[in-house]
């Protein structure tokens, strides 16, 4: 995979990250003390939380519940937690300091991160999850298109670049054409349109894809107001295949 670029006053935020706690120490400190990372914990026991990262070292709390800084070789990072409510849909929390309840409606799930105070975004929204251990996820299908049209009316963002969708079986896996249509998505309900890595396991994977944002104080209320205005631009690369398979299946 590519190396992230650095760009004069600007940092890098990967708001939708699932790493897992197994990755060594020294290469999780070192990760998160770059860029702004938002860490997605799930029912997988191994993944890494926001409330893991306040026990390592270098790392210091800055907002109760919802900011943290991460030091480490001279550099700073910071750490936010993130929620994903599985709906069907994935509906993203950003700002939420309240662990959010499960909810099976996606239009209820958003009127909940509001209600809390925070951002709703459709994370990639032309892939659903399966109940399958090996297809994990699949496109919408036909109706489900409208749902998503009728969630772009609710939600604060979409994420309209997936480092994860990528073309890895034709026919059965090829998943790029999810984040053109997202792309399109965003271009048609005027959003800017977040890209995000969606890491699974992979420390390595974190940042693969994420937005630029300014990096003048640094912090909660900053990100967020960023996000609200389409105050930032899209670093959008893919996962690498091997990366992919040994992320989602083999770690």
């Amino acid at each position: 995979m590519k190396q992230t670029p650095e760009i004069k006053g600007k940092i890098l935020v990967d708001l939708h990250c699932h790493p897992s706690k197994n990755n060594s120490v020294d290469e999780i400190v070192k990760k998160l003390s770059e860029g702004i990372t938002g860490l997605i914990p799930s029912s997988y026991e191994d993944f890494l939380s926001y409330e893991d990262v306040l026990n390592l070292p270098g790392a210091k709390e800055l907002e109760k519940g919802l900011f943290a800084e991460v030091y480490y070789g001279g550099k700073k990072g910071y750490v936010l937690p993130c929620q994903e409510i599985n709906t069907g849909f994935h509906v993203q929390a950003v700002g939420c300091k309240k662990m959010l309840p499960k909810v099976n409606d996606a239009r209820e799930a958003i009127e909940i991160i509001h209600k809390e105070g925070g951002i709703a975004v459709l994370n990639h929204p032309y892939v659903v999850p399966t109940d399958r251990r090996i297809i994990r996820y699949r496109l919408v299908n036909d109706a489900e298109l409208k749902a998503v049209e009728d969630l772009c009316a609710m939600v604060d963002e979409i994420e309209a670049f997936n480092a994860q969708n990528i073309n890895l079986l034709p026919s059965v896996a090829w998943m790029k054409i999810a984040n053109q249509q997202a792309t399109a998505l965003a271009t048609k309900h005027n959003f800017h349109g977040i890209a995000s890595s969606d890491a699974h396991r992979l420390i390595s994977q974190v940042r693969t894809a994420g937005i630029w944002v300014s990096s003048d104080y640094p912090c909660i209320d900053s990100l967020m107001r960023s996000i609200l205005k389409g105050d930032f631009a899209r670093h959008q690369d893919y996962v690498s295949i091997p990366s992919f398979l040994k992320g989602m299946f083999f770690s």
